[in-house]
């Protein structure tokens, strides 16, 4: 999505304008966490989030 690699948090940004690929990068997340989850034996008891992730 355009962002320096290891921009793993807000913190990491090179800019406050780089926010928006920060938040599209983790909603492309979604498909593969969902499937990771649904594959996981023993499946998880809870997942912890933020705000980043509200999916």
């Amino acid at each position: 999505v355009g962002l320096p690699e290891g921009c793993e948090n807000f913190d990491m940004l090179p800019s406050m304008f780089a926010g928006g690929k920060f938040l599209y990068a983790c909603g492309m997340l979604q498909g593969p966490v969902e499937k990771l989850l649904e594959e996981l034996k023993p499946q998880a008891s809870c997942l912890i989030s933020d705000r980043c992730l509200p999916w």
